[in-house]
């Protein structure tokens, strides 16, 4: 190497150090002065960044992400995306016609992600907000998608890869659809859905609340289910386990219990656990299921030895 290259190494090497100290340490003393080094920041330190979510034309959110806690609230008087602690440039957010999406990582194999990314553009707000030195990075990523119950989303798609979905009081007539992979998902008060859709390779789902409207269908690769309702209409019940065993109304019903199927237009309440166990219990008064059919235990029939192939993680 000539002695020129060597120098210049030196030099290059020599601004990389002093930029670091430098960071360093007026990180330390924004801290020290309580001075909010970001400008998003919360009381708590917290990198907060919120997205609204309005206009008639937005009819669907989709979120995909490898790692977070999701929280899906209801009631909001207008519906936004607020995000805590991605770093800058570490996400991409669009809007394009009727879609919302929102991703933490880019697919370099889908060409569509590719070319959104590049149209989006990258912003650089300082270096600051690369080389984070008082651990920004380890706090915890929190999506909170806020609802309103008069906005006209239809559709709400999560693909997590690891983490958790909590859904509460959301009574947003929509289709929800939730993939995680490892994780688990807990929905409280949230019945006025037209579908609930939950796919969880390894992890739990658990609801309370009323099951008034619309169809709940969970598929569990490993993990247990539980339900408790303190309101329930007359529905379509298929509760399958492949290695577990089904409770029903306090009760254990084997492998699975399926009563006979009523009208198809009625709602349904399907759960399958390949390896776990599944309870549904119910809480003050309730309707029943079919009061004028018999209830008969169906056999297992044509369920896999082998999970589902793992929801894929963004």
């Amino acid at each position: 190497m000539k002695p020129t290259s060597i120098i210049f190494l030196i030099v290059a090497a020599a601004l990389i150090l002093c930029g670091t100290v430098t960071c360093a340490v007026a990180s330390a003393q924004a801290k020290e002065q309580d001075i909010a080094l970001f400008e998003n920041s919360d009381a708590d330190g917290n990198y907060v960044v919120q997205y609204a979510v309005t206009g008639s034309s937005v009819n669907r959110i989709d979120l995909r992400l490898s790692e977070a806690t999701v929280n899906i609230i209801g009631g909001a008087q207008s519906s936004y995306i607020e995000m805590y602690n991605f770093p800058t440039n570490s996400y991409r957010y669009s809007q394009t016609g009727g879609a919302v999406s929102l991703a933490d990582s880019v697919d370099f194999t889908d060409l569509t992600s590719i070319f959104t990314l590049l149209s989006d553009g990258l912003k650089f707000d300082g270096m600051r907000q690369y080389f984070r030195f008082n651990s920004d990075n380890e706090r915890e990523k929190i999506v909170n998608v806020y609802l309103s119950d008069t906005e006209t989303v239809k559709r709400l798609d999560i693909t997590l890869g690891t983490g958790q979905i909590i859904m509460k009081e959301c009574n947003v007539a929509a289709d929800f659809n939730l993939k995680i992979n490892s994780g688990d998902c807990t929905v409280t008060e949230s019945n006025g859905f037209s579908a609930l859709n939950a796919d969880i390779e390894r992890g739990n789902f658990s609801y309370d609340g009323d099951l008034v409207n619309g169809a709940l269908r969970v598929t569990l690769g490993t993990g247990n289910a539980q339900v408790r309702a303190s309101r329930l209409n007359s529905r379509n019940v298929e509760l399958v386990c492949n290695e577990g065993v089904v409770s029903y109304d306090g009760s254990e019903r084997g492998s699975s219990y399926c009563p006979p199927m009523l009208d198809v237009s009625t709602a349904f309440l399907q759960i399958t656990a390949y390896r776990g166990n599944i309870t549904v219990s119910f809480v003050g008064e309730f309707s029943p299921v079919n009061p004028d059919a018999p209830v008969t235990d169906s056999p297992v029939t044509d369920v896999p030895t082998d999970t589902a192939e793992p929801a894929p993680a963004a």
